[in-house]
């Protein structure tokens, strides 16, 4: 649920930002988190194995076309959602991936350290 809300957020942060991508009011943003939500589980595996040796030579950097191509789907389906371009597909694809890695790592719990341990074997 924490995805689905936060997909929703980045939604409406990148069609803020991007002149490529247009929103018309806070609903569709979350009926395309869905959306897109439904194609990554169906569409992207079946794309993924078949891109599978051109993402091998680009070291996984086609895996942005990938999700850019998803995403496009995605807003073809959505009547209050539209994408212009595959171009500003992309780019929202890396702004997606970019906005979802920033708040993971805000997500994550601060390590202690490492554990460090005495010759009896106990931890100091």
């Amino acid at each position: 649920m924490k995805k689905f809300m936060l997909n929703a957020l980045l939604f409406m942060v990148i069609a803020a930002i991007l002149p490529g991508v247009h929103l018309n009011g806070i609903l569709a943003c979350f009926i395309m988190s869905f959306v897109f939500a439904c194609l990554n589980a169906i569409l992207k595996p079946i794309l993924m194995i078949l891109t599978l040796p051109l993402n091998f030579l680009t070291l996984g950097l086609f895996t942005f076309v990938v999700n850019g191509i998803v995403l496009y789907a995605a807003s073809g389906l959505v009547s209050n959602f539209s994408i212009d371009g595959l171009s500003s597909a992309i780019l929202a694809s890396i702004l997606l991936s970019l906005g979802q890695a920033f708040f993971h790592e805000k997500e994550k719990k601060p390590s202690r350290g490492p554990e460090i341990y005495g010759r009896d074997g106990r931890r100091l």
